[in-house]
């Protein structure tokens, strides 16, 4: 607030003794999830400490559910500091706050840059610069406060203030409100409104040095004049000065605000009436909740048992307080109108608090399992059920949902600075239709003229690949075949055809075999293929790239957000191998194509023991299989060594050439031998699904590992608890014979 405030009493602060826990927050290089509750804010109330915030600022963080301790200067030279995740540094007298001295500056200091936060509010934020040049006196030209050397020193830049086209220091109207322009580049500020009203009392406008790593959070709606320290030269304007900045310090971080969020100007929880001329135009408090979450590198995170017994959902949200998180079963819920599918972790209420007014935000939600793609969010409202769009809808375990103050999922219907959240959950229908197989196996020999042709392959490739799905269940006819003048059109038509016939359950495998430099030069496959392939609707798509460079391929594939296997016969700058009849090597065809195909039909593969071969576990059995015999058959033949070596490629510097690619974005571990698909439902291994099956689900029904009745076998899904979910998918496939 105002440097030096004649009008108020100064409180004599009685030193005391300060014994609290050390932080276990402080020091965190990352975010972590934590509750507010867990982060311990010191507020200085020492020696020129402003009146007002020895108030207002515990106020403040107990409305956070933070642990909030007001410090004086001998706390902190005594070292209470190391307790603590943030430093609250108030209004006040500036000068006065000198008297921390070089000692109380180098404990601060160290606070910070060993993980420790610092909020200086308008004199903290005097006193957390290099130094400060002041302009309250017109009689003489501003000038730069002589003893900064007492200045923390840790805004890498020059405070100037006050700012009289906001207020007039020299008048009996000091204070204002003032309009602050918000920059959304911050987590501090990303959810914000564009404007806020800030209480205005002779803060700083805050210049940082050229070059300085510093990001401006806010800047004042006015255009002011400025002293530049560097030229002397003054007056010159400066429009839409910094008001507030945010920065790294060591490990530790600091926000600088010259105005003061934490006074209230339309209601008295700061623990001071409002100035009934004043306005806020809603609480500024928001800013400041989101400036501790940053400070201390903590995610909000709440958690709950679910109303089924699938275990722990977890609630984050990411801007705003969770509260009053409650687990909801579904008898309480009325049938009328609810959506056919099934809620296995049953539903929950809560609230968010702390927005600003008209906000909109988002919810993570962490569920204990995996959750399908196209999972939907379902609430019920005063009996009426009513959907929310789900984000982030990926096939593992973790949604968002996107809520509004007054708006989307707000039980209320007011922008109040308050999301009233009302019974809701995530449901996914359970699809009765057995797992299918669909291949687009696309294969080319015969290259135009300038390109190396390789006819006597005689397409084996495509053949051992399809050999492979059809010993592993697959039918003939859901295996799509395409040999020889492979253009972008017809590779098109091959993922369409895929697309129009498997559904969300079913697994669509695209595999290639051709030049790499077909790939790249006339498929132009980086250019448009991972746009199409997201399109496909399964959540069992797999991509198999049988080309030299095959790497190169896959790459684009790695943001595809859902889910999905790639596999690369070798790295993007290694260069593969397919065996020639006129070579008289013993393996023809793609080396990579043999072992992999080989490995998912051999049972030594099965690294699990439960009776199928993954595709991982045919991928890792069979990679050391490939560059063994490429080193030990391929490379000892001095010809085709030097094939290597005449295009740059030594693969003898290498302890094993080439290698395979796998970008697995599979939730569990994808099967393409379909029998394993029943497989899980014949529970006691006898080849049919049948009454015995139901009975050993039954029997464990809602238990987990250690309950009296606990079986693994029960446990299909393998989430840690017998439940629904595992008794229907046995159900589904009741009567089927492996």
């Amino acid at each position: 607030m105002r440097l030096i405030f004649t009008l108020l009493i100064v409180s004599c602060i009685i030193a005391t003794s300060i014994t609290i826990e050390p932080s276990t927050l402080r020091g965190n290089s990352q975010s972590s999830s934590a509750k507010l509750s867990e982060i311990r804010v010191a507020v200085y109330s020492g020696s020129g400490a402003w009146t007002y915030d020895n108030v207002a600022l515990p106020n403040l963080f107990e409305w956070m559910d933070c642990s909030v301790t007001t410090v004086s200067g001998y706390d902190i030279k005594s070292g209470c500091l190391d307790n603590f995740d943030v430093l609250a540094w108030p209004g006040g007298d500036y000068l006065k706050y000198w008297e921390m001295g070089q000692e109380g500056k180098s404990i601060i200091q160290d606070f910070i840059s060993g993980g420790g936060g610092y909020m200086g509010i308008c004199a903290g934020a005097y006193y957390a610069c290099d130094f400060m040049v002041w302009y309250a006196d017109w009689n003489v030209q501003p000038y730069k406060v002589e003893g900064d050397e007492l200045d923390l020193d840790l805004f890498p830049g020059v405070a100037h203030g006050p700012i009289d086209e906001i207020a007039d220091w020299n008048s009996p109207e000091w204070y204002n409100m003032t309009k602050i322009k918000i920059n959304h580049t911050h987590p501090i500020t990303d959810s914000l409104p564009d404007y806020m009203q800030i209480f205005y009392g002779g803060g700083p406008f805050l210049i940082p040095y050229e070059d300085a790593n510093v990001t401006i959070l806010g800047t004042y709606d006015v255009t002011t004049q400025y002293y530049d320290v560097t030229t002397q030269y003054y007056p010159s304007n400066v429009t839409a000065p910094p008001a507030m900045v945010a920065f790294e310090y060591g490990n530790g971080r600091v926000f600088l605000t010259g105005p003061h969020p934490e006074i209230e100007e339309d209601s008295d929880r700061d623990g001071w009436p409002p100035e009934l001329e004043l306005s806020d135009e809603g609480s500024d408090w928001t800013l400041l909740l989101e400036a501790v979450k940053w400070l201390a590198r903590v995610d909000i995170e709440e958690s709950v048992q679910t109303a089924t017994g699938s275990g722990s959902a977890s609630f984050r949200p990411d801007s705003g307080m969770l509260e009053g998180l409650t687990a909801i079963d579904e008898a309480n819920l009325p049938t009328p109108g609810r959506p056919d599918l099934l809620f296995s972790h049953g539903f929950f209420s809560f609230n968010v608090t702390g927005l600003v007014e008209g906000q909109t935000m988002t919810v993570t939600i962490a569920f204990p399992s995996n959750m399908p793609v196209g999972t939907q969010y379902w609430k019920c409202q005063d009996g009426t059920w009513s959907q929310i769009p789900v984000g982030d809808d990926d096939g593992d375990e973790v949604i968002t949902i996107t809520l509004a103050d007054g708006g989307l999922g707000d039980a209320d219907g007011v922008a109040n600075g308050i999301i009233t959240v009302d019974p809701g959950g995530v449901g996914y229908k359970l699809s009765t239709e057995r797992v299918e197989g669909w291949a687009a196996i696309l294969e080319m020999n015969n290259f135009p003229e300038g390109w190396s042709s390789c006819p006597s392959l005689d397409f084996m490739n495509s053949e051992m690949m399809s050999h492979a799905l059809i010993e592993l269940g697959w039918q003939s006819d859901h295996i799509y075949v395409r040999r020889d003048n492979l253009t972008i059109p017809v590779v098109e038509e091959s993922v369409e055809w895929l697309m129009e016939n498997s559904d969300v359950n079913d697994i669509a495998l695209l595999y290639i075999f051709t030049h790499g430099m077909w790939m790249h030069w006339e498929l132009l496959w980086n250019e448009w293929f991972p746009t199409i392939w997201e399109q496909v609707n399964t959540s069992k798509r797999t991509l198999m790239i049988d080309t030299c460079h095959a790497g190169e391929f896959i790459e684009p594939i790695y943001d595809d957000p859902k889910p999905h296997i790639s596999l690369a016969h070798c790295s993007a700058d290694e260069v593969a191998w397919a065996g020639l009849p006129e070579e008289g090597l013993p393996i023809l065809g793609s080396i990579w194509n043999y072992y992999f195909t080989n490995a998912l039909c051999n049972s030594t593969a099965d690294f699990d023991e439960n009776g199928f071969v993954s595709v991982e576990e045919a991928f890792n059995f069979s990679t050391p299989l490939v560059q063994t015999y490429m080193n030990e058959t391929v490379f000892t033949v001095p010809e085709f060594l030097q094939s290597y070596h005449d295009i740059d490629i030594y693969p003898e510097n290498y302890d094993a050439y080439p290698h395979p690619v796998m970008d697995d974005q599979y939730p569990d571990e994808l099967h393409l031998d379909l029998r394993y698909y029943i497989m899980i439902s014949d529970l006691n291994r006898d080849g049919t699904v049948n009454i015995q099956d139901i009975f050993i689900v039954a029997k464990a029904f809602q238990t987990k590992p250690g309950d009296e009745h606990w079986n693994e076998i029960a446990d299909v899904d393998k989430n840690g608890i017998v439940n629904i979910i595992d008794l229907y998918t046995v159900a589904r496939d009741y009567g089927k014979i492996v």
